[in-house]
């Protein structure tokens, strides 16, 4: 908005992909791979989860390995991870089953509840990583984390993108830059 002061900007965090056209949404972002579709996309960046808790969450000390995740509660988004969370550390690989008790509409909710002390979530690290630097996160199995995901600017077309949308999208792109 700084750079833009005449560019107006409506977000909606979404638990599914949108029909762009019919929804009447320029874009959205996305998280890969993506679906074949008619629709352009740009990669902003490559991403991967990490595990975090609050740091007072309780037993957080015999947390060892991914196995010892069904002990704690879990936190995650409504739409789940689909055949459980897959997890590697090295070439070593494990996908765990991820059937969390509270689920959340965005990223940003799971981050609170869990800085709130709920439980433990995989959460994108341009998410978690500010709150592990305040301390109000910590990082669990550090060794562990999700396979890189790219994350996506699409659009319905080529033809539906104006000056102000490039504006926006060449933003981003500057701004998050690769994770």
């Amino acid at each position: 908005r700084a750079l833009h002061p005449d560019v107006t900007l409506e977000i909606h965090f979404l638990d599914r992909s949108p029909d762009l056209l019919e929804e009447g949404f320029d874009g959205c972002i996305r998280f890969g791979p993506l679906e074949d579709s008619s629709q352009v996309a740009r990669r902003l960046l490559h991403g991967q989860a990490m595990l975090v808790a609050s740091p007072g969450l309780p037993g957080l000390e015999t947390l060892r390995h991914p196995g010892d995740l069904p002990r704690f509660p879990l936190v995650g988004l409504a739409t789940i991870w689909s055949g459980g969370l897959p997890l590697q550390r090295g070439d070593e690989e494990i996908i765990l089953p991820y059937d969390p008790p509270l689920r959340l509409g965005s990223h940003l909710a799971v981050r609170d509840a869990v800085v709130a002390g709920a439980g433990i979530a995989a959460l994108p690290g341009m998410i978690a990583r500010p709150e592990i630097a305040a301390g109000s996160l910590t990082h669990v199995l550090p060794d562990w984390s999700t396979p890189r995901k790219a994350i996506y600017f699409v659009y319905p077309s080529a033809q539906s993108v104006t000056a102000r949308l490039r504006a926006f999208i060449d933003h981003l792109a500057r701004e998050l830059g690769e994770d």
